[in-house]
Order: structure tokens, then sequence, then C-alpha cells
């Protein structure tokens, strides 16, 4: 499972899925960013 953080409203989740979705506010798209292990932004 890969980490995401929501750039809308700030949450940090899980998914397996190739485009999530926020399961809070329901972003997805340019506004959904992948992590890595230590929390930093995949490039």
């Amino acid at each position: 499972m890969k980490k995401y953080r929501c750039l809308l409203c700030g949450i940090e989740f899980e998914s397996d899925e190739a485009n999530p979705v926020c399961p809070v506010c329901g972003a997805s798209g340019e506004d959904i960013v992948e992590l890595d292990e230590d929390g930093n932004e995949v490039k």
C-alpha cells in the first residue's frame, strides 16, 4: 500500500488505488501527492 497526502485538507492516508481519492474531502488528481516511507513527497 502506498501513502498519500491530500493537499486540500492535509490528511495522510494509504491506498492501493492507482488514482486515489481523499477519504475526507473527496479530492483527487493534482491535489493528492504520494509520500515515501519518511513522509516526504515523491517527485
